[in-house]
C-alpha cells in the first residue's frame, strides 16, 4: 500500500542520495555522508547506480535563462575504464565550465561544470552535444573566449571544427609532463622556463628550448 516492493531496503530518495554523494566522494564516503543515521557499504552505492541505468548528456536540466560568460573552458580527455562484460573500453569525458573557484571547504571546485561522456559514442556526436548545449546555455555573442584543452589528441582538437570561434590550449597536467621531459638533461633550466611560461614570454622560452636542444646531443650522443 505504500509503494514498498518485496525485500526492497531503501527507497528512492536515499538512494537518489547516494548517487549524488558519489558524484564527489568516494563510494565509502557516500555511504556515510548520505544519512546520519544509518551507514551502507560502498558495494550498495555501486549498487545503486548501476540500477539507475544509462543517463544520457541531455538529460540534465538546462538553465532557464541563458547564461553570461566572458570565457568559456572545454577540456577533454580520455581514460580505459574495466567494463562489466567485456574487455576495457576507451571512455571519451568533455567537461564545459567556467573556471575554477576557491569554496569554503578549502579546495578548488568547476564553476558552472557540465559533463558529456558516452562508451559508444563517436566523438562526432559527442562534440555535437556540447556545441547544443553551448548554443542553449549560453550567450554565445557575449563570450570573448572559448579554450579547448587536452593532451593533443586528434579527436580532442576535432572540436574546434564544432565550436566556433574556439582556441586549442594544451592543458596544465600534459604541459608540466613535456616541460620535465624537455629539460630532463639539463635540470638547470626547468625553473626558468617555468617562469617564462608563467609570464608569457614566448622568446624566452623559444630560446630556452634552442638551448636545450642544442646541448641534447652532447648529454645524449647518437651511435656512430
Amino acid at each position: 500500500m505504500v509503494g514498498i516492493e518485496p525485500y526492497e531496503r531503501m527507497d528512492l530518495s536515499y538512494q537518489a542520495e547516494l548517487i549524488k554523494e558519489s558524484i564527489d566522494n568516494s563510494y565509502h564516503k557516500s555511504g556515510i555522508r548520505a544519512s546520519s543515521n544509518t551507514q551502507v557499504t560502498k558495494q550498495t552505492v555501486l549498487n545503486s547506480i548501476r540500477r539507475l541505468g544509462n543517463v544520457e548528456n541531455s538529460d540534465a536540466k538546462l538553465p532557464t535563462k541563458k547564461k553570461e560568460a566572458k570565457v568559456i573552458y572545454i577540456e577533454a580527455d580520455e581514460d580505459h575504464v574495466a567494463m562489466q562484460h567485456e574487455k576495457n573500453k576507451e571512455i571519451k569525458l568533455i567537461y564545459v565550465h567556467e573556471g575554477r573557484i576557491f569554496n569554503f571547504k578549502g579546495r578548488y571546485e568547476l564553476r558552472n561544470k557540465r559533463y558529456f561522456t558516452g562508451s559508444l559514442m563517436d566523438s562526432e556526436d559527442l562534440w555535437l552535444e556540447v556545441a547544443d548545449y553551448l548554443e542553449e546555455a549560453y550567450e554565445l555573442d557575449k563570450v570573448e573566449k572559448k579554450y579547448i584543452s587536452g593532451d593533443g589528441a586528434s579527436w580532442i582538437k576535432e572540436g574546434l571544427n564544432w565550436i566556433k570561434g574556439s582556441e586549442y590550449v594544451l592543458d596544465y597536467f600534459h604541459l608540466s609532463k613535456y616541460v620535465k621531459v624537455a629539460t630532463a638533461h639539463m635540470p638547470q633550466t626547468f625553473t626558468p622556463l617555468w617562469n617564462y611560461i608563467n609570464r608569457h614570454n614566448k622568446a624566452q622560452v623559444r630560446q630556452v628550448f634552442h638551448h636545450t636542444r642544442g646541448n641534447y646531443k652532447y648529454y645524449f650522443p647518437t651511435k656512430s
